[in-house]
């Protein structure tokens, strides 16, 4: 622990939680940490997954056609089965319209979303804030997201059927 006056190890390709802090002792010879210079403080955490839970369901399940499920084995919210937010670290990842994720991601709370390091998806957004009561001031980001990828599942249902494939007439001999 920072008190005790032992190194401490991290996973960078974690996310970043409590669990990503290991002491010396643990996974000795770990390819994938690396020794954290004295010089950083520990991982500071905003709040707790099942704190950022509870808040996000009072926010987006009373909304119609919302549902709760996980992703990445965190809470995440369903419209018509399709994702469109989900906790992920220390942090929500929610899908908006591409021009508002470009417009969002001037705030410096709101990151691209990467979960696991996967590269950035365009409609994709991390909100990250400081407790998480804050994720209220959030309330109609997550509005459009519902809207946005309700939307989405109605249009694929209303899409035509392609059209069956001709057959081609033999030519006559």
């Amino acid at each position: 622990s920072a008190g005790s006056g032992s190194a401490t190890r991290y996973r960078p390709d974690a996310p970043a939680r409590p669990s990503a802090l290991l002491p010396d002792t643990a996974r000795p010879g770990s390819p994938t940490s690396q020794t954290r210079p004295s010089t950083l403080q520990p991982l500071i955490h905003c709040c707790s997954t099942q704190s950022i839970k509870k808040v996000l369901d009072a926010l987006l399940l009373p909304l119609p056609g919302v549902t709760a499920g996980k992703m990445f084995g965190y809470p995440a919210y369903y419209v018509h089965r399709k994702l469109f937010a989900c906790v992920y670290g220390d942090g929500v990842g929610v899908k908006v319209p591409e021009a508002m994720a470009n417009e969002l991601l001037t705030q410096k709370h709101i990151v691209p979303f990467q979960p696991m390091g996967r590269a950035r998806m365009r409609e994709w957004i991390q909100i990250n804030r400081a407790s998480s009561e804050d994720y209220e001031q959030d309330q109609e980001v997550f509005h459009r997201a519902a809207q946005f990828v309700g939307a989405l599942k109605k249009a694929g249902r209303l899409k035509p059927p392609s059209p069956a494939p001709q057959k081609r007439k033999r030519p006559q001999t």
